[in-house]
């Protein structure tokens, strides 16, 4: 925070957007500090933050308000006698899917401390869903697009589609205010085996996927800069059906191109006994 504090002043920065997890509460508890030096941070407070970051907490918040897939922690006090196998267990904290582990049997459970640090989720084999959201800081859904998440990798769509479904939208508005997330947010569901969407968490970030929505008509980064600056435009925003496809391309090109291509530094050495090419640095 500090250095980060340092670097927006040299460089006059004066409205910061984080992106990733870890760096959402450190900010958040710093904000005042930012404010004062004329620095905006676009995320949400540390009471919002505290409420969804921690996957557990979120749902306890979400439990009066919304139809949510069976939960517990997994502690000293948990029994599994009445849960169905499989479930679910993840980290309270954490993203990109890490840690997540599908549960089958009473045996695969006793290798997981129980320490309360994690939580047991009813499985729930049905579509997943993403829903970017742009909120404003009175509390306004000004923008909700739900995406299919076709294919995922590290915890990221890699194949997907956008789509309208009202259910889907109402529930992410209803979910967002009772958290109290502002700006930018993400809310995943999963349908369960009669096809009700469940919530699984929110992301209050721009989610990984978010380019999509852009593609699709709702560009919530440009709102979100518009807002702080003061000229966003009210009104709900309407998006467009359209898919995607994250792929790898290969380019083939002369070596001698490939020799002389910026900032690559080679070495001979291999990596291995059985391998004879030079890798980068």
């Amino acid at each position: 925070v500090d250095t980060l504090l340092a670097l927006c002043r040299e460089r006059e920065i004066d409205l910061v957007v984080p992106t990733v997890d870890a760096e959402l509460m450190p900010l958040a508890r710093a904000i005042r500090r930012f404010l004062d030096a004329g620095i905006r941070l676009l995320l949400s407070d540390e009471a919002a933050l505290a409420r969804t970051l921690d996957k557990y907490a979120l749902l306890e918040t979400c439990k009066n308000g919304m139809q949510l897939a069976r939960y517990a922690l997994l502690d000293s006090d948990f029994d599994d006698s009445d849960w169905r196998y499989p479930f679910l267990v993840k980290p309270r904290t954490g993203a990109g899917s890490r840690g997540v582990v599908r549960i089958d049997s009473s045996e695969m459970l006793t290798t997981i401390p129980r320490d309360g640090l994690k939580l047991v989720q009813e499985y729930l084999p049905g579509e997943e869903y993403s829903v970017d959201c742009f909120v404003t800081f009175t509390g306004e859904l000004l923008a909700a697009v739900p995406r299919l998440r076709l294919k995922t990798d590290s915890g990221i769509a890699v194949a997907g589609r956008t789509l309208h479904d009202d259910s889907l939208v109402e529930q992410s508005r209803r979910a967002l205010s009772l958290t109290g997330n502002r700006y930018l947010a993400n809310v995943q569901f999963r349908r369960d085996a009669e096809g009700n969407a469940r919530l699984l968490e929110i992301n209050p970030r721009a989610s990984g996927a978010l380019p999509l929505t852009v593609e699709a008509g709702v560009n919530t980064p440009r709102m979100a800069l518009q807002h702080v600056e003061g000229n966003l435009e009210p009104g709900y925003r309407e998006f467009r059906d359209i898919a995607v496809v994250r792929f790898w391309e290969e380019r083939y090109i002369p070596v001698e191109a490939f020799d002389e291509l910026p900032g690559k530094h080679w070495r001979g050495r291999p990596t291995s006994k059985s391998s004879t090419i030079p890798w980068p640095v």
